[in-house]
């Protein structure tokens, strides 16, 4: 298994999904919450929803300052190709999101594109 060169980048992209995504989920939470208690807490709401943008954006820069260099394709981008199919699958969770798991637990990851396998280095 080969060492991913951009290894930090592909770090800091998975780190940044993960806090869009948090950020999404505590804007429900916050939404179900004012609905069930009715109280009026729309500002946290917009201000989480905010947020949750602003790190969906950051995401997307980070996602795009990378590519795999074996098949040259962004690995947390899907688009609407197929995925390889020796990119495992078993947790049912697939393609970009795979790869975020992959990097943030496992720091390594297989390429949903090509298939390569790489491991994640540790920033020096």
């Amino acid at each position: 298994m080969q060492v991913y060169p951009q290894s930090r980048l592909i770090k800091i992209d998975a780190y940044s999904a993960v806090a869009a995504w948090g950020l999404l989920g505590l804007a429900i939470v916050l939404f179900l919450a004012a609905a069930a208690l009715k109280v009026h807490i729309f500002g946290a709401i917009i201000g989480a929803i905010t947020a949750f943008m602003l790190a969906a954006l950051i995401h997307l820069g980070f996602a795009l300052a990378h590519k795999c260099p074996h098949c040259g394709k962004h690995p947390t981008i899907q688009g609407f190709a197929k995925l390889h199919p020796s990119v495992p699958t078993a947790t049912g969770v697939d393609g970009w999101a795979r790869v975020v798991v992959d990097v943030v637990r496992r720091q390594e990851f297989a390429c949903m594109h090509c298939g390569t396998r790489f491991k994640v280095a540790d920033a020096a």
